[in-house]
């Protein structure tokens, strides 16, 4: 029972560690302002709402509140989405919130880029945005 509790209780140390790890890196990351963000991806002729939708999103997800996000957020490494269904469940989030559905899988498959940053998503968003809206306003 002793080594039972034991493991349990360093196991739990281990995962406070980590978490407290990640908070403290996390305390170094410069972000950007909403503002500055959207102005980045325009001036990359983004041109869906799909800059501030991101934000918005993934701003929620940091560790604390204020938490400002840049284009270069890893998304596994600064947000800790790694399960497919929580990555799924924010971009559904995401499309949502411009006005757009998930596309079908045989549209998503023309997509060949990864999306590994939040450069890249905005990237992606815009993409089925386009695809959706023709690029015009919802």
């Amino acid at each position: 029972m002793l080594i039972l509790f034991l493991v349990a209780a360093a196991c739990l140390v281990a995962v406070l560690v980590v978490w407290i790890r990640h908070a403290l890196t996390l305390r170094k990351h410069i972000g950007m302002t909403r503002a500055e963000f959207i102005k980045y991806f325009r001036r990359l002729g983004v041109s869906s709402p799909g800059p501030g939708a991101v934000y918005d999103s993934f701003q929620h997800l940091g560790v604390w509140k204020g938490f400002q996000p840049t284009p270069t957020d890893r998304i596994v490494e600064t947000y800790k989405l790694v399960a497919d269904d929580d990555i799924q469940e924010v971009v559904e989030k995401v499309l949502a919130a411009i006005g757009c559905e998930m596309s079908s899988s045989v549209t998503l498959k023309q997509w060949t880029a990864p999306v590994e940053t939040l450069e890249n998503l905005v990237q992606w968003v815009d993409w089925v945005w386009r695809i959706e809206t023709g690029g015009r306003e919802t």
